[in-house]
């Protein structure tokens, strides 16, 4: 933290109190774009690494606000998280707009646990229930809002702020003096997690509510403005675990982990998944251009930190394995024996032509140099979670051969069949073998892979 000891010191005792609130997630992110583990991760910073840092209890709301929708595991996450309350502030349209006017609701999760249960509540992004006007025609509205809602409980939550205000005590003020002046109703300026609070305890909870409805979110659009960028997000959520799994492995062998690159790769995705990312708000375009220029660096950040990461531990591991010389070692994570195509990047040459030999069995691997500079070639048989190890020759003549372009028009296998049109430069037919089907439409005016102007 860059605040003195005490501004930290008030922050801790100001949130033991009740007078600030942590939310028990990272940011409001763009959950259905987002990888499991992210999601995950997306719960560590409030209710790990700063429960331990201030020595608090861990955050009881999940709030996610703006986002018209969220992933349908997303109560899954929150009860594994054990967060007890999610809060869901949506802008329109509201994906969950048929529980709005319900005061909680229970979302079960897809693993049907009716055990564990987290309450949530959903209301729009600018409800209706804020006061406005503080006098007795502002207030008397809002609780006539919740009389013809045959409201049954006797809290209501009322906002305070809206998209892009900065909190003020106006509220504070305006409550303190209604409460010097009426005895009903008592008004607080209090957190969420007292309104669920209040709910939870005066509850019949076999009468709330419950839904196992999905809830997509109709702003992931926004990620695709930058499609290759999205891309490269989809493809770090799960090389970043990959990374973390190997680091575990070489920290058992030879020790030490790299704990600091790991927490810094899944900040970065995080922080870019936050929900913002490629939107457009009327003239404030500048805006959004920085920002969308900021969301490349994180994701392009959270590869180089995962990178390193990995680098690290397979040097670890592979440091363990002896050979008689330098040797490529290829690994197998998954629980059955594998075949699989395997690149070779220029740096991991050990000099611009040699031949590669399968140690076990002390036969020549056949190699390919592609039109991108590396060199690949299918290692066979690599025995689950283990590994194969190769060993180079430097020769002075090229012993792969390289990459031509095939006049082959069709590829297929027991499940499609699909054929290319090299002339149009387009996938001309998607035949599915098992449904007997033409998938693609020939006389259709627009094809699959073509550039179509509109």
């Amino acid at each position: 933290m860059k605040q003195t000891p005490d501004k930290v010191d008030e922050l801790k005792r100001r949130i033991q109190e009740g007078r600030i609130e942590l939310g028990a997630i990272h940011n409001t992110i763009s959950s259905q774009m987002a990888g499991y583990e992210t999601l995950a991760r997306s719960f560590y910073t409030p209710n790990r690494y700063i429960v331990d840092m201030l020595d608090i209890e861990p955050a009881k709301v999940a709030i996610i606000n703006d986002v018209t929708g969220i992933t349908r595991s997303w109560p899954l996450f929150t009860k594994e998280a054990q967060i007890p309350y999610f809060m869901h502030g949506s802008n329109g349209p509201n994906c969950l707009v048929d529980l709005m006017d319900e005061p909680v609701f229970y979302w079960i999760s897809p693993d049907n646990d009716l055990k564990n249960k987290t309450l949530c509540r959903t209301d729009s992004y600018y409800s209706p229930n804020k006061v406005l006007n503080w006098n007795q025609k502002g207030v008397n509205k809002l609780i006539k809002r919740h009389v013809d809602l045959d409201w049954e409980y006797d809290c209501i939550l009322a906002y305070d702020s809206h998209d892009f205000s900065i909190p003020t005590l106006d509220n504070a003020e305006n409550i303190r003096e209604w409460n010097s002046k009426y005895a009903y109703p008592n008004i607080r300026c209090s957190t969420i997690s007292s309104f669920f609070d209040d709910v939870d305890r005066q509850a019949d909870h076999s009468k709330i509510h419950e839904t196992t409805k999905d809830a997509p979110d109709s702003w992931d659009d926004q990620d695709a403005t930058d499609a290759e960028l999205l891309a490269k997000a989809r493809k770090v959520n799960y090389e970043i675990p990959t990374a973390e799994k190997y680091s575990t492995i070489a920290m058992a062998l030879a020790g030490g982990y790299p704990e600091k690159l790991i927490f810094q790769a899944y900040n970065r995705i995080i922080m870019y998944h936050e929900h913002t990312n490629g939107a457009i708000s009327g003239v404030d375009h500048q805006y959004y251009e920085t920002e969308r220029k900021m969301h490349r660096t994180l994701v392009t950040e959270a590869i180089d930190y995962s990178k390193k990461a990995l680098g690290s531990s397979l040097g670890k591991i592979c440091s363990m394995i002896k050979t008689s010389s330098d040797a490529l070692v290829v690994y197998n994570p998954l629980s059955w024996t594998r075949d699989e195509i395997v690149y070779i990047d220029k740096l991991e040459m050990p000099a611009e032509n040699f031949n590669l030999y399968d140690n076990k069995t002390n036969e020549q691997v056949k190699l390919q140099k592609l039109n991108n500079g590396k060199i690949a070639f299918y290692a066979k048989e690599i025995p689950s979670l283990g590994y194969k190890t190769y060993r180079f020759e430097e020769t002075t003549k090229p012993s792969y051969q390289q990459s031509i372009p095939s006049e082959e028009t069709t590829i297929e296998n027991k499940f499609y069949k699909i054929t290319i049109d090299y002339d149009k430069n387009i996938i001309a037919d998607i035949y599915d073998k098992q449904l007997n089907v033409t998938i693609l439409d020939p006389d259709f005016p627009y094809s699959l892979g073509g550039i179509h102007s509109l």
